[in-house]
């Protein structure tokens, strides 16, 4: 493992994609385009609670490697997990492998009203030294309400538990 992701790993826990089923993905669902450049995620729409889609498009020069995390209530904010000095270990609620320049995937997840998330990108800089979520490509969110969107943070209320995540296989 390079020394770029291995801080993530030791950050936000694993570096192994999410386990996903080949299950169809939902029919109904809402779609959010999860736009990926350096170093920011950008969203067509606010993250509801539910059953949602999130379609990934490498928009970037360099690569980049999505991952979901439910986070506890009582983690400091993922911005301070990313840069202080005691980390704890939090394995990806939904994730996928490395995506190319131009690349997409997807999966469809199922969040919990009002429980707290945070979507990471894992890959390493083209430094091979710092993720690009220690860059600043990483948000945290509750799922549900404006407040789902890149660069807004809001107040903890209870502990999230993990749900399947489901895949579809797409680009490079």
């Amino acid at each position: 493992m390079c020394a770029a992701l291995a801080v993530a790993a030791a950050l936000l826990g694993s570096c192994r994609e999410a386990a996903s089923s080949k299950a169809p993905l939902p029919q109904g669902a809402p779609v959010v385009v999860v736009t990926l450049d350096e170093y920011r995620f950008g969203l067509s729409r606010p993250l509801s609670a539910g059953r949602v889609i999130l379609r990934f498009r490498n928009a970037g020069r360099e690569i980049h490697r999505p991952a979901l995390f439910a986070l506890p209530e009582d983690l400091p904010p993922l911005d301070e997990q990313l840069r202080g000095s005691e980390r704890r270990f939090i394995a990806p609620f939904a994730g996928m492998s490395n995506r190319a320049p131009g690349a997409t995937g997807t999966f469809a997840v199922d969040l919990v009203p009002g429980r707290r998330y945070g979507l990471v990108c894992l890959a390493g800089g083209p430094d091979n030294r710092s993720p690009h979520a220690v860059k600043g490509m990483n948000f945290e969110f509750r799922a549900g309400g404006a407040e789902a969107v890149p660069g807004q943070r809001s107040s903890p209320p209870s502990p999230p538990e993990a749900g399947p995540g489901m895949s579809e296989p797409e680009g490079k």
